[in-house]
């Protein structure tokens, strides 16, 4: 009943014929095929000299889909059932299961019922809801969800009583779990933050289960528990440590894009608006539909359709068909590739870049921001300071 559930719900989201997704920091990819193969590297070059990928795990998420949407062929708008499908189907197995594994040693077992409605508590609430309310939900940003019952569950149940010995079959279990896990490594900090939990949670088990009466034992459950852990993820993980160092580094000498403290800052929020999905929402729709009754009030005055949207918000989508030349498109791409231009036109120039490369490789090998291409920063005060990086290149400001 439950998993009937999941999928009705995964399917009434199912996007409508011709639309895909897009926003923050995450994308639809077109073209998984393409996507896969360039995740399959620590390295990308995509843009001018190249850059880090952190984000090549995310292979073992993007997989499945691409197989699935093989399989099925399915469309771009269709494969948004999949990313609705794996993280609440899962989580609900997971969350199901950790109950299992929290209470196998247990005299009074969970009700089956209870143990169906708290993991359907856990599948849908306010996090998952604004998961894909948002669009974290379409990648595997936040993919450690589906994993922390169960990796915690079995680690539960992996120490237990430290008077029994090693549970090998308990611990390959946990050896998946941490092969999954590689995942949500794509972003270091989930990493970080889950060894400290884990840790935490061991330490704890340790206090309040043996105290001190079996600490041999203990210490060789837990070296044999990290070993294994380390033979998961180590893939993902060591590749990023240099970046890691390198970044701090660039941090340390005021030479990142963000000030760190102020982007903590901005990034934090209150306690009380994790129960809530976004504040000022209400007005925000309100605001916007007197803007679309002001521009019908002036279409239906006679005013020309172009000159009412003058009424519109910035935010109104506006459909419009562009002819370039290859020299004004390399002009487009120096402009809104550079990190200073708004994401959404810069998502739009790395995908048309796509195409001019696939259609004319010779013309476009050479793309990129002006900082890489003409070794010229002109965004003076503004500029993000990769420039800074790049042998030859200078600062210019535009306004002298």
């Amino acid at each position: 009943m439950a998993g009937c559930l999941v999928f009705f719900v995964s399917i009434i989201n199912v996007f409508p014929n011709g639309f895909t997704f897009s926003g923050g920091d995450v994308e639809q990819y077109f073209n998984l095929d393409y996507a896969i193969k360039n995740f399959g590297y620590t390295w990308s070059n995509l843009l001018g000299e190249g850059f880090f990928l952190q984000y090549f795990s995310y292979n073992l998420y993007y997989f499945p889909i691409y197989l699935a949407s093989s399989f099925f062929k399915v469309s771009l708008s269709q494969q948004s059932f999949f990313y609705f499908f794996i993280f609440l189907f899962f989580s609900f197995c997971s969350f199901y299961f950790a109950l299992s594994f929290f209470t196998k040693d247990k005299i009074e077992k969970v009700n089956f019922k209870y143990k169906i409605l708290f993991s359907l508590v856990y599948t849908f609430n306010t996090y998952t809801f604004y998961n894909f309310y948002y669009t974290w939900g379409y990648s595997p940003f936040l993919f450690l969800y589906v994993l922390i019952p169960v990796m915690f569950g079995a680690t539960y149940q992996f120490f237990g009583e430290l008077t029994k010995k090693i549970d090998y079959k308990n611990l390959s279990i946990l050896g998946m779990f941490f092969f999954l896990s590689n995942i949500a490594n794509g972003n270091m900090p989930f990493f970080i933050s889950l060894n400290i939990l884990l840790f935490l949670f061991i330490a704890g088990l340790f206090v309040i289960k043996n105290g001190k009466s079996n600490i041999f034992l203990f210490l060789r459950k837990t070296l044999t528990y990290y070993f294994v852990y380390l033979l998961a993820i180590f893939w993902s993980v060591i590749p990023q440590i240099p970046e890691m160092f390198r970044q701090l580094n660039i941090y340390s000498q005021n030479e990142g894009v963000f000030d760190l403290k102020k982007w903590l800052l901005w990034q934090s929020v209150k306690f009380s608006n994790i129960f809530f999905i976004s504040s000022g929402t209400k007005e925000f729709i309100k605001d916007m539909e007197q803007d679309y009754e002001r521009y019908k009030y002036y279409a239906e005055k006679g005013v020309p359709a172009e000159d009412a949207r003058y009424k519109l918000p910035n935010a109104c989508e506006t459909k419009i068909v562009v002819s370039m030349n290859p020299r004004s498109l390399h002009n487009f791409f120096k402009e809104r590739l550079c990190i200073r231009a708004q994401w959404e036109i810069r998502a739009m120039a790395r995908e048309m870049l796509k195409l001019a490369e696939k259609k004319a490789p010779i013309l476009f090998s050479n793309v990129g921001p002006s900082c890489e291409t003409d070794l010229i920063c002109r965004q003076g005060k503004r500029s993000c300071g990769k420039w800074k990086a790049i042998k030859g290149a200078h600062l210019v400001d535009p306004l002298e």
